[in-house]
């Protein structure tokens, strides 16, 4: 089967990280697996690989790390395709102000662009 796995990673701009430089994100990433517990292991080890620190444009330095699995989704079709819908959620009207609210002061977390890979 396969599952939509959405792993979550917190970034801080070091040396002395302010509660107000701390951003979140949310990548799902499709895993095959047999359950929901192996797709929740496999999210698990994705997330401790993907943790990383590098400079920013601005010059700081940012480390992300993971923190957590938020929610692991069977994907309902069996043969993942183009366009096969892996993920989706219902969402309050709260959530959707939120989500679609740019960042008032870009943080100092960009990371540098055309590598194509998180790492």
């Amino acid at each position: 089967m396969w599952y939509g796995v959405s792993v979550l990673f917190e970034a801080v701009k070091m040396p002395q990280p302010q509660e107000e430089d701390v951003v979140w994100e949310e990548c799902v990433y499709l895993v095959k697996a047999s359950s929901a517990l192996e797709a929740t292991e496999a999210g698990v080890r994705i997330g401790k690989q993907n943790e990383h620190e590098y400079e920013a444009a601005a010059g700081n330095q940012v480390r992300w790390t993971f923190r957590q699995i938020g929610e692991v989704y069977e994907i309902i079709d069996e043969t993942v395709q183009n366009e096969t819908e892996v993920f989706s959620r219902y969402l309050r009207p709260r959530q959707v102000k939120s989500l679609l609210a740019p960042f008032e002061e870009g943080p100092d977390i960009a990371r540098p662009i055309g590598d194509g890979s998180r790492k």
